[in-house]
């Protein structure tokens, strides 16, 4: 007897001594257990049992089959939704997505609406709602060659050369700031320019040399330094000549001396190392040293002046003395300045002892300091 009938007093009486879990009804004076819809008898014939209709949910669901206590209900993949019929699935409509087709794309122009997944940007773009500009810099997706910096724009990226190039054909070449005195702001006067890879450097004219203080280049005394004079070196500003001792005249080289006319008696009775001259005072026979030698205490001998010893280069360990004279070196990676005796560091694109090596590619970093190449 199933569950919207009703059972007379003899057969209820005979049912509530069943023991059915379910649903009574009486046959031939004997109880009969039977279960509702969605369940099954039990072996025990009283008991019953919830019918999983999901094991075999094709026959029940297009796509997903929940089981529960009596029955099951249909539901849909995201990207689909619940068709009237309760158990089949149909695709969401145009600008709708997601579980049971509850979201609606807002892809601001930027891409396409997918069932599924939602907004599909369009490249350079990113985010729920496409309105996010992807930075192809940053994140490095982008195409700029080792000649190029990549500049982020919305959408997308250009490549632009390095500072100090400009594009010829589609590649970056250097610019020769050099060639135009309003490219560069070098004084015109005392300095001259030196055009590097992506830049250019002031370099004092000969004659001058950069003061570290003010940054400008000054007139130095070369005359005090390294110059080719052989007996008298005069300074100028920017640059020196070069005089002979009395009785001696300068050569066509405007550096060496050579005798013109012996003005001390029998030769040179004092027997100078290197040079017999009248005084200009007192007219009478004195002995002198040629440039880079001082006459010693018996006013006679020339000896050979220690520049190394007096500090005149950047220390004692880059100077080497020399029979006349003197040379300064500098540590890798720099050079000397004008003066012969300062050490400047190697402009952009030199490298090395001496700032030799002038190459540098842009996939490689020149260390001014070593004479290796350093791959970036």
């Amino acid at each position: 007897m199933d569950e919207n009938c009703s059972l007379g007093a003899a057969d209820q009486e005979i049912c509530s001594r069943s023991g059915c879990s379910h649903l009574c009804h009486v046959v031939n004076g004997a109880a009969v257990c039977m279960c509702r819809s969605g369940y099954v008898l039990k072996d025990d014939k009283k008991s019953c049992e919830n019918i999983n209709e999901c094991e075999d949910w094709k026959n029940y669901c297009s796509q997903i089959c929940i089981d529960t206590s009596g029955g099951y209900t249909c539901s849909c993949h995201p990207g689909y939704k619940l068709a009237v019929d309760k158990t089949s699935c149909e695709d969401c409509e145009p600008s709708f997505w997601g579980v049971n087709c509850a979201n609606q794309c807002q892809c601001s122009g930027h891409g396409t609406c997918h069932h599924i997944r939602g907004c599909e940007c369009y490249p350079g773009w990113q985010g729920v709602d496409c309105n996010n500009d992807v930075d192809e810099c940053v994140r490095n997706l982008h195409n700029c060659s080792v000649q190029e910096v990549c500049q982020n724009t919305r959408p997308g990226f250009i490549c632009n050369c390095q500072p100090g190039y400009q594009k010829n054909n589609s590649v970056c070449s250097d610019i020769n700031e050099c060639s135009d005195i309003l490219s560069n702001n070098c004084n015109t006067i005392h300095e001259t320019c030196e055009n590097n890879l992506g830049s250019y450097k002031c370099i004092c004219s000969n004659g001058y040399t950069r003061n570290i203080s003010t940054g400008q280049c000054e007139d130095f005394n070369e005359c005090t330094g390294q110059h080719k004079c052989e007996h008298v070196c005069v300074n100028t500003i920017g640059s020196y000549f070069c005089q002979c001792f009395r009785g001696y005249e300068l050569q066509p080289n405007r550096s060496s001396c050579t005798l013109k006319k012996q003005l001390c008696v029998d030769s040179n009775p004092f027997n100078c190392s290197h040079v017999c001259t009248l005084d200009d005072i007192t007219n009478k026979p004195i002995c002198l040293c040629r440039a880079g030698f001082e006459l010693q205490n018996d006013n006679r001998s020339c000896q050979d002046i220690d520049e190394c010893g007096r500090n005149v280069c950047i220390s004692k360990d880059y100077c080497e003395n020399k029979t006349p004279g003197y040379q300064c070196k500098c540590p890798v990676g720099s050079r000397l300045d004008n003066d012969g005796r300062s050490c400047i560091n190697c402009s952009s694109g030199s490298w090395g002892v001496n700032c030799n090596h002038e190459l540098c590619l842009f996939d490689w970093s020149c260390s001014l300091r070593s004479n290796r190449w350093l791959q970036m």
